[in-house]
């Protein structure tokens, strides 16, 4: 969540991720059932997760270096996009981290 304006990079990302969140989305209708129990849906939701860590990835390889306070958080929001994954979506499967429901 942002209030304001996107900085550039932000925006993106933001357009960039666009696709993945669409075909998120389109599987969550194509489906009746109760997607949350079902361990094809959070495969999809990985793979969305993936998606926009890969952008997160190529965005901070583009970066300017010059421009140190937006490259910093750009690679905030990479990590904490990362962390979310790890602890709410891939939970328990890497090793050396225990989470808890």
């Amino acid at each position: 969540l942002r209030w304001g304006n996107l900085s550039s990079t932000q925006r993106q990302v933001a357009c960039a991720a666009q696709q993945a969140f669409v075909n998120l989305q389109n599987v969550r209708r194509s489906t009746e059932e109760d997607l949350r129990a079902s361990p094809a849906w959070w495969t999809h939701v990985l793979e969305y997760m993936r998606a926009i860590s890969k952008t997160f990835a190529t965005k901070c390889e583009e970066a300017d270096t010059q421009d140190t306070h937006a490259t910093r958080e750009l690679l905030m929001q990479r990590a904490v996009w990362e962390l979310l994954e790890i602890f709410f979506v891939n939970k328990g499967v890497i090793d050396g981290i225990i989470t808890e429901d």
